[in-house]
């Protein structure tokens, strides 16, 4: 019997998807199984870090016949991602088993598997195996069968997977027509049809349901064992598509199944005993939601609600940022010189000055300040530059009148520094002819700095992409210019999203009269502008935190360190 391939789907989830294997790998058929292993792609910069990690835990994956690895250029989502994998998987092969990385399975899940998809290869009636069964009050003596398809730990065939439509308007639809709505429910609003009912609004809720929905207006039979093989541990709350829940918890079994020979028709019992879970479910479900309301945890949130409330009506009050704006360029023309102003340099030489004569704390914005406010993404992306760099040497972008050289200065000689070259506009290199300062130099262009001073240890762009009026295409020519060793974007605000959204930044009167339009960016775009020859080394919270909008927006300022790659650097 030739084993069918295994197709694990995993996200951002390393420690999930390396459980998931290793009860795979137990499993005695598992020398004798391909896997092939999907890994969506980041959908933010919040994933950047775990889905790399899965990666890793991919490659370490031993123990099976062969491991194939299949990374998403970019974030498909559960529904996309299964959907292409499986049908991708299935061009090629007549059969699959799948199993996503939130699934633990049985020493003798893959035995059932192959068993069953060898048995019922012929019997086009039957959809599909599945190795995960619903809590039960009574225990089942043999495997038997439902009518329709499921989703944690299953295999098919390419002939019944080129059956499922996944039109699911036209599915409940047809489900009304025949009246099938309540049996398609376990008549005990199990709510499969409103799941379908919100995959009409939006596809991307489940691919799962069309699925069972197609197989169960072809009348076609899934099996399942007489106890699950399979153990569902991603209802923590952390998953893509699934709330934190006990109530799906097994025990998964610890003995081979037995009893192919079995009639091809439903199981009443089977059925009757779904049915009770999900009657027993929908009774949890509303006296969770009573006792949730009258105990004093309920109050307890609502009071934190309510102190989230007054902070973010409070920053509305007094916001940082105006808008969201539509009209960029006007507001770009309203603002006037902005950072040119030649006033903001020359406050900022005189706050710089000062910061020399004491010999202690830092400036930004014009402001000193007694102690120093360190950027730790800073300190780690300069460390590592100059671990791994023969001499330390700094490229900083929109570095003002070198704000960061000197937040940074008294570590200077423990990172051998050899150079601190500041980019900026005119107006601050003409003022920068009164700083006097070691190894810092200043800049009108990339080129010219490249010219003096060689290829960086680090390209440091901090508090400057946000201003730009290209940030994505600057950041591109920069990094294609100057092809440092290390990047730190630090200190830049960040919407997740698609689209950058642009915002009215006033300057504080005390600081100096000014307004700037400032950009969040978008995560996926700024993602795509990163050159495919540098990693992740992590993404941080910028010491800024975040700043609210008049509109109540929250815009995080966040840090992202970035390494070219060996196979590049070599």
């Amino acid at each position: 019997m030739a084993c069918a391939p295994i197709a694990v789907f995993a996200f951002n989830r390393p420690g999930r998807l390396r459980n998931c294997l290793a009860s795979l790998k137990k499993n005695s058929l598992a020398s004798e199984s391909e896997v092939v292993i999907f890994i969506d792609g980041p959908r933010n910069l919040s994933d950047v870090m775990d889905v790399r990690a899965c990666k890793r835990e991919a490659r370490l994956a031993t123990g099976f016949l062969t491991v194939r690895i299949i990374e998403r250029p970019e974030n498909y989502g559960l529904v996309k991602s299964i959907r292409s994998g499986v049908s991708q998987v299935l061009a090629q092969r007549s059969t699959i088993i799948v199993v996503e990385d939130d699934l633990e399975v049985s020493e003798y899940f893959l035995e059932f598997m192959n068993e069953g998809l060898a048995t019922y290869a012929s019997v086009e009636r039957v959809a599909s195996i599945h190795g995960y069964v619903y809590p039960s009050e009574s225990p089942f003596d043999a495997p038997f069968f439902l009518r329709g398809a499921d989703c944690w730990g299953w295999a098919t065939w390419r002939s019944r997977w080129d059956q499922v439509n996944f039109d699911a308007k036209r599915l409940y639809q047809q489900l009304k027509a025949i009246g099938g709505l309540d049996k398609f429910d376990f008549q005990c609003g199990a709510g499969f049809s409103t799941l379908l009912q919100k995959t009409i609004e939006n596809p991307s809720t489940s691919w799962a349901i069309c699925w069972h929905a197609s197989m169960f207006l072809q009348n076609r039979l899934t099996l399942y064992p007489n106890k699950s093989l399979v153990k569902n541990v991603g209802l923590d709350g952390f998953g893509t598509n699934c709330a934190q829940s006990e109530n799906f918890d097994v025990e998964i079994s610890d003995r081979r199944v037995c009893g192919f020979g079995i009639e091809l028709q439903e199981s009443e019992q089977a059925y009757l005993q779904f049915q009770k879970f999900f009657l027993k479910l929908n009774r949890r479900r509303w006296n969770r939601i009573f006792k949730r309301f009258w105990t004093t945890h309920y109050y307890r949130s609502r009071l934190r609600s309510l102190k989230e409330f007054l902070k973010i009506k409070l920053n509305i009050m007094f916001p940082q940022l105006h808008g969201p704006i539509s009209n960029v360029d006007l507001a770009s023309r309203s603002v006037g010189m902005g950072y040119a102003d030649p006033l903001i340099s020359k406050k900022v030489k005189q706050a710089t000055l000062a910061l020399i004569s004491t010999l202690k704390g830092c400036e930004r914005d014009s402001v000193v300040f007694d102690k120093i406010q360190y950027s730790y993404p800073m300190l780690l992306g300069l460390s590592l530059a100059a671990q791994n760099c023969p001499g330390l040497k700094v490229i900083d972008f929109g570095g003002s009148l070198g704000s960061s050289y000197f937040q940074t200065r008294h570590l200077h000689e423990r990172f051998n520094l050899e150079s601190w070259s500041v980019i900026e506009q005119p107006e601050f290199v003409m003022e920068s002819a009164e700083i006097k300062a070691d190894k810092l130099s200043f800049y009108k262009t990339a080129g010219e700095a490249l010219e003096q001073v060689g290829h960086p240890s680090i390209l440091i762009l901090s508090s400057v992409l946000q201003y730009l009026d290209n940030p994505y295409k600057t950041f591109a020519e920069l990094v294609a210019k100057l092809r440092p060793s290390y990047i730190l974007v630090d200190r830049t605000p960040f919407t997740d999203g698609s689209l950058d959204r642009a915002y009215l930044q006033r300057v504080p009167r005390w600081i100096y009269s000014a307004r700037y339009v400032l950009t969040a960016l978008s995560e996926k775009k700024f993602m795509k502008s990163v050159p495919n020859n540098y990693d992740y080394i992590e993404i941080f919270p910028a010491f800024d935190g975040s700043m609210f909008s008049s509109k109540g927006d929250e815009v995080p300022f966040k840090a992202v360190l970035l390494e070219l790659n060996a196979v590049t650097a070599k």
